[in-house]
């Protein structure tokens, strides 16, 4: 009995548990059978371990119980003798029992029920019917003295050119299912023919052994037996149990994941108040969640309840989910707790980082997220993405811009796996299959069935087209890579992190694998003909076995192994973001520009900016949209004012203008119809004045100055002057006036 049960569930999702049988006594505790048996048992002529029938009846049990266990004794070529207890005295010229395989081992196993699988090695070595029923008898008596139930199957149909042998067969079928029936299982029916042979429907090809759908028979028969039901029974106490614990959650985890608890009253009838609690764990930050549900009145016997719970695995993290059942009058502790962990990647969240242009030109957007996910742009919602990758930047932006990012968690691809059978019979250095790509695909690790334990080098060698007919030739062989692995099961493949080979749509790649050390092994089996498998992607034809030198090769041969691969384009990944508005702001704004001007030394300023920004810094010291500049603040000369003024986007803009103060008072203006222009100036004015004006220049102290006449129009250059105001005389008839004039830089 397991009193606590965790299952890793790392990065796969649980699928849910079918209970088949609503009955608590039989779902809701676990059950422990023992096979004895022979090659058939063990797994011979099915294509893989899966399709033999001891493991079908496993995975049968294991989902109306994960927790059901199938120990198999099973050993090709055994027969009733070896079977027999420990202890035992064969006749002379029969085997001795096997101590480790026989009804003693089973015993020791404290099983729940037994179940005997001897087709008919007893009767191809000859023993005779009274042995075999001697021996069936011994062990079946063994079973109830230990009051263990036991099942004993009939013997199976073989394909003996021996009439006698033929008959012998059946009536030994015939005479286990009236004596031991009702614990008798039926493995002669629809298997066999009217001349008590195989069909050849369920032939292995051996004329011995059944094939996949020959051990689908044989599991279904005992299926059919309802084992379960007849071992099941209430606890005389009250029993309450926690039996399966699944989760439903997804690889990157969600706000609502669905939480499955079963809970089961294995004994006698109850009407306490029987309380549940589950804990939710994220153990990478540290936080957690709790529920808890109560039952007011029990649950009657052999009765079992589903509960449903909802947990937040939105969160990256590594979450353990914790959950137990108490009940004061419980007899039984070891049963009351269920725990399940599983990691999720999270929900990508990512920061978008826009920008600010205060004038036009090179932009960049950001997602920041994680270093592992992909981030794709997009210039509309609705195109094609124009780039992968965290930062987009952007040559020239002239105006505001939306773009829009979407981030992509998990890979862009989709991963597979094509695979051999399990089985073998020969271990030699290497061995040699072709590979057919449907599609694009590429190869990212091969499963090796290496009898060889230990740390092992492992070569992996490629040729394009098939391997046949270069199986001696090495220099038609291109190397790919090698691994080294550590074999800790020959009965089980080992992956060799071996990748990166692309084969194309339509394409035949031979490959060769073989063990660095001449003297290591792998293990593949000899086959009448090629074997071909496929998944819509992939085809995988077998094969030919090769020794370390390239001398010798052997065809056909079945490999043992597989292919894990992946190909085409899955553009939302495991999970994605939608797509997420990422802007360049453009600034539009812009100072207009202040007049150049001359005031009175006795004057005030009153300017004006534009409005629309955020702030504004006069050089004089005003922070709004207007400043007042008292001249007398200022003294005469010419002077530079600044403003800065920053808007809502953080830009600023500056502006400079310039007041020239002077002593004006007494100054008589002529009148507007003469002209200065432009004023102020950098170079030359252009005068326009009455016909006949004289016109002369002078300072603000009345020197004269030396202005030289340019052209007929009255156009006088300044340029040779200092930066400053300066009087423009205009004399005309009996008449004296007097203009200002400002030379700037």
């Amino acid at each position: 009995m397991k009193a606590f049960i965790t299952l890793l569930l790392l990065l796969f999702c649980l699928s849910p548990v079918s209970w088949g049988q609503q009955n608590a006594c039989v779902s809701g505790q676990p059950f422990k059978f023992v096979v004895l048996g022979s090659s058939t048992s063990a797994g011979a002529g099915a294509s893989h371990p899966d399709s033999a029938w001891v493991n079908r009846y496993t995975n049968y049990l294991q989902q109306i119980n994960p927790s059901n266990e199938v120990v198999n004794f099973g050993v090709g070529g055994y027969n009733t003798y070896r079977i027999m207890p420990t202890g035992f005295i064969p006749p002379v010229g029969r085997p001795n029992p096997d101590p480790t395989k026989n009804i003693t081992a089973a015993l020791a196993e404290n099983p729940d029920a037994i179940i005997i699988n001897m087709p008919s090695n007893d009767v191809a070595l000859g023993f005779s019917y009274a042995e075999q029923m001697f021996n069936l008898d011994t062990i079946v008596s063994i079973a109830n003295q230990n009051s263990i139930p036991i099942w004993v199957c009939t013997t199976q149909p073989r394909n003996f050119t021996n009439q006698a042998q033929l008959d012998l067969q059946w009536e030994i079928k015939d005479s286990i299912y009236a004596y031991f029936n009702p614990h008798t299982i039926d493995f002669w029916s629809t298997i066999a023919t009217p001349g008590y042979t195989i069909d050849t429907l369920y032939d292995s090809g051996d004329g011995v052994h059944l094939n996949d759908s020959g051990h689908a028979i044989l599991a279904n028969q005992v299926i059919q037996t309802s084992i379960l039901d007849s071992i099941a029974a209430p606890s005389d106490t009250i029993d309450y149990a926690l039996v399966d614990l699944m989760v439903d959650f997804s690889v990157c985890g969600d706000s609502m994941t669905a939480v499955q608890l079963i809970v089961a009253n294995l004994g006698l009838d109850d009407t306490t108040q029987t309380n549940i609690f589950l804990q939710s764990v994220n153990t990478y930050f540290s936080t957690s969640e709790s529920d808890t549900y109560q039952y007011s009145n029990g649950l009657p016997s052999c009765s079992m309840d589903t509960l449903m719970f909802s947990i937040n695995t939105y969160e990256v993290g590594d979450y353990q989910l914790n959950t137990t059942i108490s009940n004061a009058l419980d007899s039984l502790s070891a049963n009351d707790a269920l725990q399940a962990q599983f990691i999720t990647s999270g929900h990508p969240d990512p920061f978008i980082l826009n920008d600010t242009l205060c004038s036009p030109g090179m932009a960049q957007l950001y997602a920041l997220t994680s270093i592992s996910d992909n981030v794709f742009w997009y210039d509309d919602t609705t195109n094609a993405p124009i780039l992968n990758d965290q930062l987009l930047t952007l040559p020239f932006v002239n105006t505001t811009s939306t773009y829009y990012a979407q981030v992509v968690r998990g890979d862009l691809f989709y991963k597979e796996s094509l695979h051999t059978s399990l089985n073998s019979n020969i271990n030699f250095n290497g061995t040699m299959f072709d590979l057919i790509a449907s599609d694009s695909i590429v190869i990212d690790s091969f499963d090796v069935k290496i009898f060889s334990p230990g740390l092992q080098g492992v070569e992996v060698l490629y040729k394009v087209g098939s391997h046949l007919g270069f199986e001696t030739d090495p220099s038609a062989w291109t190397y790919l890579d090698n691994a080294m692995v550590d074999v800790i099961n020959q009965n089980e493949w080992t992956t060799v992190p071996i990748g990166g080979l692309s084969i194309a749509q339509g394409d035949t790649v031979g490959i060769h694998v073989r063990m660095q050390n001449a003297g290591s092994s792998l293990s593949y089996q000899s086959v009448s003909s090629p074997v071909t498998r496929s998944t819509s992607e992939l085809t995988m034809i077998t094969g030919s076995g090769i020794n370390a030198t390239y001398t010798s090769s052997y065809y056909p041969r079945d490999w043992s192994g597989g292919v894990h691969y992946h190909h085409g384009y899955k553009p939302l990944g495991d999970c994605s973001t939608e797509k997420l508005e990422a802007v360049v702001m453009v600034s539009e704004s812009a100072l207009t520009p202040m007049n150049d001007t001359i005031i009175d030394i006795a004057d005030t300023l009153i300017v004006q900016a534009n409005s629309g920004f955020e702030t504004y810094d006069w050089s004089n010291g005003s922070d709004s949209s207007s400043a007042v500049i008292p001249a007398v603040d200022l003294g005469t000369g010419v002077h530079y004012i600044d403003l800065y003024a920053t808007d809502s986007l953080g830009c600023e803009r500056y502006d400079e203008f310039v007041v020239a103060v002077a002593d004006l008072v007494g100054l008589d203006e002529l009148e507007s119809y003469i002209v200065i222009s432009p004023n102020p100036t950098d170079d030359a004015v252009l005068i326009s004045t009455p016909a006949g004006a004289n016109v002369y220049f002078t300072d603000l102290n009345g020197q004269v100055l030396e202005v030289k006449q340019k052209g007929w129009l009255h156009n006088y250059s300044l340029q040779h002057l200092p930066v400053g105001i300066y009087l423009v005389h205009v004399v005309y008839g009996d008449e004296h006036h007097i203009k200002k004039v400002m030379k700037i830089e």
